[in-house]
């Protein structure tokens, strides 16, 4: 039985690490739907956004969304400092 058992540990590591696999594959497909949704309605504004401009506003949307880890539970968005932050700006003097 302990022979049978070291067999079957294996093959539920693989079965986990295949579902990891899928679950992190079904999140990638995702992120790019939510990103290509953030440029297409930028492409509908009548001018055009630079990309700094985009990321910035992909990063608020995404702050504001429940539950990604946007760390405001409150829900009153990104201040300023932690937006430039977040997107690597540097403080203009």
């Amino acid at each position: 039985m302990g022979r049978r058992a070291a067999r079957a540990r294996p093959a539920t590591t693989w079965a986990v690490d295949e579902e990891a696999i899928d679950i992190a594959a079904s999140l990638d497909a995702i992120a790019k739907v939510m990103r290509r949704s953030a440029w297409d309605e930028a492409r509908k504004l009548p001018v055009a956004l630079t990309p700094p401009q985009l990321l910035a506003m992909q990063t608020l949307v995404e702050a504001a969304r429940p539950g990604l880890g946007s760390g405001d539970p409150a829900g009153e968005g990104l201040s300023l400092s932690e937006l430039s932050t977040r997107i690597g700006l540097a403080h203009s003097t």
